[in-house]
């Protein structure tokens, strides 16, 4: 799912929710991490470029997704707004 308009979304503190229509609710857990085997099949098409696959995984941090939980399960559409509570 890509969900824009929410500055810094991949920074958002563990425990934020997001709330969406018909009552969908996702708990954020923290960001997704970036993985290095992206990096390496990039490596593997740019091998004229000398440590491709590790710059990728740090030219990534904070631009990925967020590893969150459903806490209330619904039908989430393309153009649904979407409200985010984060926890004081």
């Amino acid at each position: 799912m890509i969900v824009s308009g929410i500055p810094h979304l991949t920074q958002l503190p563990s425990t934020s929710r997001l709330y969406f229509p018909n009552n969908v609710t996702l708990i954020v857990f923290g960001e997704n991490y970036p993985c290095k085997y992206p990096g390496e099949v990039i490596q593997e098409q740019y091998q004229n470029i000398p440590k491709l696959d590790s710059n990728f995984v740090k030219a990534a941090m904070h631009r990925r997704g967020l590893v969150s939980l459903v806490e209330r399960e619904g039908i989430i559409r393309v153009g649904d707004e979407v409200k985010v509570e984060i926890p004081y």
